[in-house]
C-alpha cells in the first residue's frame, strides 16, 4: 500500500474501502504506524456506515483463518532453498521466456557482426525508484556477457539522469562503433534518458534499444528500429537477452501494452510474435 504505485494519505483509506468491497482479504503494508493507524480508523468508519458488509468481512475472516491453519501445518523448508540451482534454472526459464522482440527492422538480430566489431553498450546507473525496489544493488553487465562472442566491446554507465555533458561525450565516443546498444530503465519516467536515447540514435550507427523495466520506453524514442523488452535487469535478464541478441534463444515474449500495435499498425513483430 506504500511503495507508491497508488494515492497515498487519505486515497489509501478510499483505495482500501474498494479493495474490501472487491473482496481482497489481505492488504499488505510496511512498518509506517501512522499509515496502518490512518488505515484502521478510516475501514472501521467505513464499517460503521455500512460500507462494508459485516458477512462479507466474517466470510473473508473465515478464508484468513483457514490460510494460518494450512501454512501452520506446512514443513518449513530451509531458508538454504532460496536460491538453490532449482530457483536459478525457474528464474532463466521466465527471463528468456519473457524477452520480447518488439521491432527488427533493420535487420539486426540475431546479430552477424564480424567478432572483431567495436560494439557500445550504454545502461544508466539503476536506482530504486520505489520503496519496494532494489534496483540500486544491480550492476547490469551485459557487456561481460556478450564478450565470448564479440571481445571487442565496452560499456559505459552514465547517471541514472543522464547530464548534457555525459550525453555529450558518450556521442563523442561512440560516433564510430559498429553497433551500439542502448538500454533504458522506464525512460517514460525519465526525459533525461529518453533525451540519451533520441542523441544517440541520432548518431545514426546501428543500433539496439531495449526497455530493461517498463515496457512504454519505445514511445519516448520511436525512431528506434530494433527494440527488445526484458521488464528486468536483474542477472538472469542479462543473461538470456545476451543468448537473444546473439541467437541462443529466440523472442518469446509478447508486449503487454497495445500502444505500439496501434501506433505502427500492429505487425507481427510489434506484437513481439
Amino acid at each position: 500500500m506504500e511503495m507508491g504505485a497508488i494515492a497515498q494519505g487519505m486515497g489509501q483509506v478510499l483505495d482500501a474501502i474498494a479493495a474490501l468491497r472487491a473482496g481482497v482479504d489481505l492488504l499488505l503494508l510496511n512498518s509506517d504506524t501512522a499509515v496502518w493507524q490512518l488505515l484502521q480508523a478510516g475501514l472501521a468508519q467505513a464499517s460503521s456506515r455500512g460500507l462494508l458488509d459485516s458477512a462479507e468481512l466474517a466470510t473473508s475472516q473465515q478464508r484468513i483463518h483457514a490460510l494460518q491453519t494450512w501454512l501452520g501445518q506446512q514443513p518449513q523448508p530451509n531458508l538454504e532453498v532460496v536460491g538453490c540451482t532449482a530457483h536459478q534454472q525457474l528464474a532463466r526459464e521466465v527471463a528468456t521466456r519473457a524477452l520480447t522482440l518488439v521491432r527488427n527492422e533493420a535487420g539486426l538480430l540475431p546479430l552477424r557482426l564480424p567478432r572483431e566489431a567495436k560494439i557500445a553498450v550504454v545502461i544508466p546507473q539503476p536506482i530504486d525508484l520505489t520503496p519496494a525496489d532494489t534496483s540500486s544493488y544491480e550492476q547490469p553487465d551485459l557487456a561481460a556477457e556478450l564478450r565470448p562472442f564479440y571481445p571487442h566491446i565496452t560499456q559505459f554507465t552514465p547517471s541514472h539522469h543522464p547530464t548534457a555533458d555525459e550525453i555529450s561525450s558518450l556521442r563523442a565516443k561512440l560516433a564510430n562503433c559498429d553497433l551500439l546498444i542502448i538500454g533504458t530503465i522506464s525512460a517514460h519516467l525519465n526525459p533525461a534518458q529518453a533525451e540519451m536515447a533520441r542523441a544517440l540514435l541520432a548518431l545514426g550507427r546501428p543500433t539496439i534499444t531495449v526497455a530493461l523495466r517498463t515496457p512504454y520506453d519505445l514511445a519516448t524514442y520511436p525512431e528506434a528500429q530494433t527494440h527488445i523488452c526484458t521488464y528486468s535487469l536483474l542477472p538472469p535478464s542479462i543473461s538470456a537477452l545476451a543468448e537473444g541478441l546473439v541467437g541462443r534463444v529466440g523472442f518469446a515474449g509478447r508486449l503487454p501494452v497495445g500502444w505500439a500495435e496501434e501506433q505502427r499498425g500492429g505487425g507481427a513483430e510489434e506484437r513481439g510474435a
